[in-house]
């Protein structure tokens, strides 16, 4: 854990080198160094003050100047894997707990991160001139959301609608049928489906099919008794009876 606490680019860059008790031991015996000769010396400033209890049992908690009852039956002291005789279940909760612990310690230098999501809606309505071009809509920036086309920063999201031509044939034959002059009855629009597609610079980030009422071709119901219902919601028609 220390290794790894060592090497996290976010803590401060204040340790030189992790090292173990067995690490320590075979550098020794590599560097012909032996403790017995050794002569004492004190340690290099600075000093680790209770610090220096950290590696033996029992030592976090005095290097945290935790005052702890062995006798308190809600504490628990074991020193070494061969005490530790918990379930499976019990220790991955003691693991989630210690990432708990240590993400909350990490904060205090790091900092916090808060992030949010953010909605935005955008209503655009197409013109028949503007078929198959790829249109500049705004600008989406990271932290600003949607901002004009003359900001500075962000990249540009356009639109491009294309007819997909399901109201060609009527078209065709609305357009010979208008050449004979006729009394019309009630006038309505016939939607044409389309293909829409949104991206953000040259990267698609949606592409779907919907119906546009403003790329369709008009029509008319003949002239006479006649009775036409309506949807609520779009107001296509749902039903009509001629007489």
């Amino acid at each position: 854990a220390k290794k790894l606490e060592a090497r996290d680019p976010s803590c401060p860059p204040v340790v030189d080198e992790v090292i173990t008790f067995k690490e320590l031991k075979a550098l020794f015996v590599q560097k012909n160094v032996s403790v017995d000769r050794a002569e004492p010396r004190p340690f290099d400033p600075p000093a680790a003050a209770m610090g220096r209890a950290f590696p033996l049992s029992g030592g976090l908690l005095k290097s945290a100047r935790l005052e702890v009852d062995l006798l308190n039956p809600n504490v628990i002291t074991v020193s070494g894997q061969q005490e530790v005789n918990y379930n499976k279940e019990t220790l991955e909760y003691m693991d989630l707990q210690l990432k708990t612990m240590e993400k909350e310690y990490m904060k205090l230098f790091t900092g916090v991160s808060v992030h949010k999501s953010m909605s935005f809606s955008y209503k655009y309505i197409p013109v028949p001139n503007q078929i198959n071009t790829e249109i500049p809509v705004f600008k989406f920036h990271k932290s600003k959301g949607l901002i004009d086309l003359d900001e500075p920063g962000g990249k540009v999201v356009t639109i491009r609608i294309q007819r997909v031509g399901n109201t060609n044939t009527v078209a065709s034959y609305l357009s010979k049928a208008e050449k004979e002059p006729k009394i019309h009855g009630f006038s309505y629009r016939i939607p044409e489906l389309a293909r829409v597609t949104v991206k953000l610079d040259e990267n698609v980030q949606e592409e779907t099919q919907c119906l546009v009422s403003q790329l369709g071709v008009v029509s008319w119901l003949p002239a006479g008794k006649w009775q036409v219902r309506f949807h609520k919601e779009t107001g296509g028609i749902k039903g009509l009876k001629i007489q």
